[in-house]
């Protein structure tokens, strides 16, 4: 017993003096691979440091990105891909040559780039479009833990890209995501939550995701969040948070939520009113590309909102929205056009304009349409068509159109007379809140079963 107590700590010495050799010699290796200027993990490495300096550091960071690519480093080649898919820092923009760096690099199984050539494969970007062969990464990315690999799987059986539709897949792999805290998959599984997209609503549990998003400072995610808290949905309502979250986003460039802001100043939701901020907050978006905010600006000229009445300006606006495929920029340069405000009136142009809008099911638009018809704007007039595109607006709950199809079942006009047809469309445009069309529905007696006859007169008008 005593030999072998005696023995123990000779062994334990010789263990420990192995484990510091072979510690000293892969730490000797170590240092000199990252003080030596031929290594690719130290051209990386110095890639990376420099990849957000001065014009120069940045040139030089490219020199050593490439070098360290050329010695087959799996991270250099995936990241100069980024650099040749986005044409950044003096390197000329080259799909084909940015598919062949992922191609590299996720031949050695280095997640972040099979990931990156999923997207190509999904997006046909330096390959031809192959969104099964981009699923097929994704998963391989996934089956790897990669968080990205895992989001856009996710993405991808939601929406049925590359896989047959699978909404509890696509649940189980957002989620994969969000746990190993990727913002945009707590953002989407919040969207998917708030909107019962594939998944049973659930605002509550889509606030909470949003949270988890906001709390990793994702900018669509503060934005949705304040949103809940405008709308109340899954929190309680408080328009002073909304505006702090909106406020969040806006900061990191995020131009829906400068629409928003604009909003709230201009109504006094969450913060004092102030229309003249209102028009700041939608110039940033508007100026940022934003649609809606292109349209308010609009409107703001167009009513004198924090700025002098300018038709021209408003005009403008619109057409920049319109430009973007918005239904309600297109909707309103045709009433530009059919008004000659900004413009120089044009009938044939709002025609055009408001069958735009009409084809988004923009209601008020489909109801113009009817409109022209009706009164022959840029069209020859037609009472059949005008009645026709009646009904799809009131299809969509126009109130307008409701008031001239009873209208026009009252006078005959593109259809039979027919009282009773007028007396329900136009109590339907009244319950919408249409007075004009109570002025109409008083022509009109209401039956005891409900129905509606000619009143006293009626044939004279």
């Amino acid at each position: 017993m005593s030999t072998e107590k005696s023995k123990r700590p000779l062994v334990i010495a010789i263990i420990v003096s192995a484990s510091v050799f072979v510690l000293w010699v892969l730490g000797r290796n170590f240092f000199n691979a990252t003080l030596n200027p031929n290594d690719r993990v130290y051209q990386y490495n110095h890639a990376v440091q420099y990849a957000d300096g001065t014009q120069k550091q940045k040139a030089q960071a490219v020199d050593w990105l490439r070098k360290s690519a050329e010695q087959g480093y799996a991270p250099a080649e995936s990241l100069l891909g980024l650099y040749c898919e986005a044409g950044r820092d003096g390197v000329a923009k080259n799909s084909s040559l940015a598919f062949q760096y992922f191609s590299k690099a996720a031949a050695q199984g280095y997640s972040p780039a099979i990931g990156y050539l999923g997207s190509c494969y999904e997006q046909g970007i330096g390959t031809k479009q192959d969104t099964s062969k981009a699923a097929s990464l994704y998963e391989k990315g996934s089956e790897k833990g990669d968080k990205s690999c895992e989001y856009y799987l996710g993405l991808c059986y939601h929406s049925g890209t590359g896989v047959q539709k699978d909404s509890s897949k696509a649940v189980a792999w957002l989620t994969k995501a969000a746990n190993q805290g990727l913002a945009e998959a707590s953002g989407a599984l919040g969207t998917w939550y708030y909107n019962g997209d594939g998944v049973t609503k659930d605002q509550t549990k889509a606030a909470d995701y949003f949270v988890r998003g906001a709390n990793s400072s994702d900018a669509k995610s503060e934005y949705s969040l304040g949103i809940c808290y405008q709308n109340g949905a899954g929190v309680a309502k408080d328009q002073a948070k909304a505006v702090s979250l909106f406020a969040k986003a806006a900061t990191q460039g995020f131009s829906e939520a400068d629409d928003k802001l604009g909003l709230c100043y201009e109504r006094g939701d969450g913060v004092a009113k102030d229309e003249a901020k209102a028009v700041e907050w939608f110039r940033k978006g508007a100026q940022a590309g934003n649609a809606d905010a292109e349209g308010n600006l609009g409107y703001c000229y167009t009513n004198g909102i924090g700025v002098v009445c300018d038709s021209a300006q408003a005009f403008t606006w619109y057409s920049k929205a319109a430009a973007q495929g918005d239904a309600i920029g297109e909707f309103n340069v045709g009433i530009c056009y059919q008004e000659g405000s900004g413009v120089t009136k044009d009938g044939k142009q709002a025609f055009q304009w408001f069958l735009k809008s009409a084809a988004q099911d923009y209601a008020a638009a489909v109801d113009q349409v009817g409109e022209c018809y009706y009164y022959g704007t840029g069209v020859t007039v037609d009472y059949a068509k005008a009645v026709e595109w009646y009904r799809k607006a009131a299809a969509l709950n126009n109130a307008r159109a409701y008031e001239m199809l009873g209208w026009c079942c009252l006078k005959g006009q593109g259809v039979p007379v027919d009282y009773n047809k007028a007396g329900i469309s136009l109590q339907k445009a009244v319950d919408l809140g249409d007075t004009d069309a109570q002025r109409y529905l008083s022509l009109l007696i209401r039956q005891d079963d409900g129905t509606y006859t000619a009143g006293l007169g009626i044939k004279d008008k």
